[in-house]
């Protein structure tokens, strides 16, 4: 199960970032009920062709959280790179 929470661009300067947050079952414990977790994940992306580039970042929290979807733009925005 893969639900859409959030999309976003970023820009640094002329770096552009593309941000997209879903909710997803875990596959740690398949014995275990499915827990049910919010991901973000980051690329590279190219404005002009729309092309995404390699995957720079990851995170993850709580079920329909956007709070590492909102700490990974404003880090990608004011540094150009996300460091934990």
């Amino acid at each position: 199960m893969l639900k859409s929470i959030a999309k976003s661009y970023v820009w640094n300067k002329d770096k552009c970032f593309f941000i997209s947050t879903i909710n997803r079952e875990s596959s740690a414990d398949i014995e275990s009920p499915p827990r049910i977790y919010a991901e973000t994940l980051v690329w590279e992306y190219e404005w002009d062709t729309k092309v995404r580039g390699n995957i720079v970042a990851q995170t993850e929290s709580f079920k329909d959280s956007i709070k590492g979807h909102i700490m990974m733009s404003e880090r990608l925005r004011e540094f150009g790179k996300f460091d934990e």
